[in-house]
């Protein structure tokens, strides 16, 4: 029996020490430790995992993506800055910026006046009840155009006085403006330009299909 109260007493003893706070501590403090380490371990296996995936499938699909972006890109801007790598899109910092600069002016301040007025026109029909919409654009259209005009005096191009893709953005709905009821017979500088442009090398004129 003496034995036997031996054995139950250090059962004991071990029970109360596992069941002390400072126990409990050092347990929780150790599975903590190995929860962080494994957490540590996994992400840093999916971040090797990521970047050594992600190298390999640019280096195979970059030019299949390329020819994507280029037939996907509806906007007149995005598709020819994929000219970044060529003096079409200025040269230097500053050069760049100046052609981006009248690329920003086509999308905000020419094109939601010039462009819209002559969808109201040549496909929508110049329906009756579009034109007061119409009408609205006038004086926006006209703001633009004289501006163009007035920059384009004493000068050849638009951006640092070389043919550049601010010149290609600005042509495309210039050219076409009398399709939207914009005269352009008061715009000398811009008439002399369209005919610049037209000249370039590899100039392609527009041919319009309507549905």
């Amino acid at each position: 029996m003496t034995a036997f109260t031996e054995l139950k007493e250090r059962l004991a003893q071990r029970l109360r020490r596992a069941r002390s706070p400072g126990r409990k501590r050092v347990l929780v403090h150790e599975i903590v430790s190995i929860q962080v380490i494994s957490a540590a371990l996994v992400g840093t296996l999916a971040i090797a995992s990521l970047y050594w995936g992600g190298q390999w499938i640019l280096q195979d699909n970059y030019s299949r993506w390329a020819l994507q972006w280029t037939a996907e890109l509806n906007e007149l801007g995005a598709p020819l800055y994929l000219a970044d790598d060529s003096e079409l899109a200025g040269v230097g910092r500053y050069g760049k910026a100046c052609v981006l600069q009248w690329m920003f002016f086509e999308q905000y301040s020419h094109e939601p006046y010039i462009a819209t007025s002559r969808f109201i026109v040549q496909y929508l029909g110049n329906p009756a009840d579009r034109q007061a919409d119409l009408e609205s654009k006038r004086s926006g259209g006209h703001k633009a155009l004289s501006l163009m005009d007035g920059h384009l005096a004493g000068r050849d191009f638009f951006a640092n006085d070389a043919y550049s893709i601010a010149d290609i953005a600005l042509y495309a709905y210039t050219h076409v403006a009398h399709e939207g009821g914009f005269d352009l017979g008061n715009y000398a500088n811009i008439a002399a330009w369209l005919m610049r442009v037209q000249q370039q090398e590899n100039h392609v004129p527009m041919k319009v299909r309507k549905s």
